[in-house]
Parts: C-alpha cells; sequence; structure tokens
C-alpha cells in the first residue's frame, strides 16, 4: 500500500521483519540458558542485570528499539528527545507490556501537527517481563489522527462548527484546521496520556497494514488484533 505522508512523496508501508522478532527471544534464552549455567560472577551479574532490565520502565526503550529494525531502520540516538523514533524520520514505536495501551504522553495541538510528517506507526506488546513479543503491527501514523484531534479538542473544551467531529481529508483544509488547533494551545495544557486506539484498525483491509502474532499468544490477543490476524 502506498501512503500519502502530506508531503510530495508518497511511500510504500514497511512489511514487518519477523526475524528481528524473533531473534530479541531467542537472545533473551540464551541470556537466560547462560545465567543459568554460569559460575562466573560477572557473568551471572551483567545477565541478571539484562533479565531485570527488560521487565523495568526502561525496558521500553529496549523493545522500542526492536519494533523500529522491525521496519527495516535504526532507532535515532539517544538524547534526541522530539519527532520520529527512527533516524530516518519515518517510524513512530510504540511499546507495550502486557496489554495494549498505545497512547501519546502529554499530547499537544503542535505535536499533532509536528506528526503529520510522520507516515508510520508501529505498535507491538510483550509480555509483562519484556521477553517475548506477543505481536506487532504497522500501519499508517494518520490512523490515528482524528482519535488524537479528538482528545485534544475535547481537553481544551472547543465547540462549534470550526471544529467538527472528523478532521478534513484534504491537505490544504486539514492545515488550516490544524493551524487554528494550534492557535488554542494554553500553556501548561496537555492531554497526559492520548489513547491510540485499537478500534482505529477495525476497518482496515489487508493492504492497509504489516502484522506479526507470536503463535504462542494467538488465541489470547485483543480480539481486534486476532481479527486482523
Amino acid at each position: 500500500m502506498w501512503i500519502f505522508t502530506w508531503q510530495t512523496v508518497q511511500m510504500e508501508l514497511p512489511k514487518i521483519r519477523t526475524e528481528v522478532l524473533i531473534s530479541h527471544m531467542k537472545e533473551v534464552e540464551d541470556v537466560k540458558a547462560l545465567l543459568n549455567t554460569s559460575s562466573d560472577p560477572l557473568i551471572i551479574r551483567v545477565t541478571s542485570n539484562y533479565i531485570s532490565t527488560l521487565a523495568s520502565k526502561a525496558g521500553n526503550d529496549n523493545l522500542e528499539d526492536i519494533l523500529v529494525r522491525a521496519t527495516g531502520r535504526q532507532t535515532k540516538k539517544t538524547g534526541q528527545k522530539h519527532g520520529a523514533d527512527s533516524e530516518d524520520g519515518l517510524v513512530e514505536a510504540k511499546p507495550c507490556k502486557g496489554k495494549y495501551g498505545g497512547h501519546i504522553s502529554d499530547d499537544t495541538p503542535m505535536s499533532l501537527k509536528r506528526h503529520q510528517e510522520i507516515p508510520f506507526c508501529i505498535l507491538g506488546v510483550a509480555t509483562e517481563d519484556g521477553q517475548k513479543i506477543k505481536w506487532a503491527l504497522i500501519v499508517s501514523y494518520r490512523i490515528f489522527d482524528n482519535a488524537r484531534y479528538l482528545g485534544i479538542r475535547n481537553h481544551l473544551g472547543l465547540q462549534g462548527e470550526a471544529w467538527p467531529d472528523k478532521l478534513p481529508e484534504d491537505k490544504v483544509s486539514r492545515d488550516t484546521l490544524l493551524d487554528n488547533l494550534v492557535k488554542q494551545h494554553k500553556k501548561k495544557t496537555y492531554v497526559r496520556s492520548n489513547p491510540l486506539p485499537l478500534s482505529c484498525l477495525e476497518s482496515l483491509s489487508k493492504d492497509e497494514y504489516s502484522l506479526w502474532v507470536n503463535p504462542e499468544f494467538k488465541d489470547t490477543v485483543d480480539p481486534i488484533i486476532k481479527k486482523l490476524a
């Protein structure tokens, strides 16, 4: 599928590189085997820290890197706060552990406007301990624009014909509305956790996403993901 990114070019939706996801899980098993068989204190400490980190909040950075690489790209350098998660600026990654809860933290009209230049999003859910990937999905980032817009609009208390329930499809009208939304931003006013709901994916056709589901979890994934699979 070709994704229009509000730029002057079209880009083909990446296909998930399942080998990256599987490699992570094999690496974890190798580390656990080393931990269980080694008597070297240094190896035991390093491998134990690795397993503990995967289960911690810091482990989300590791999952984010895995998801970005599963699109065939490299993760941007540490310290670059704003923009896409991939080095080339084309992919936003949303890793979760346990169950899906993808969202934008501290979302603002400026963030929504800026993210119009990021064409793709990869979602992924791992087990609570971060050791296994349950599923991963690549989709156009535009799929979630309207849900984010409504979250921001409602948070700001905007009403009336100037603030419709759906973003315009054409670029000029959309840009105008988003520019007006930016003007409504209030200092220190954020949507602390603006959801990227899976319900936005329900009507997608097969060529509009790339999905991998771990066979081990195929019967327990979210019903929407199960339907897409």
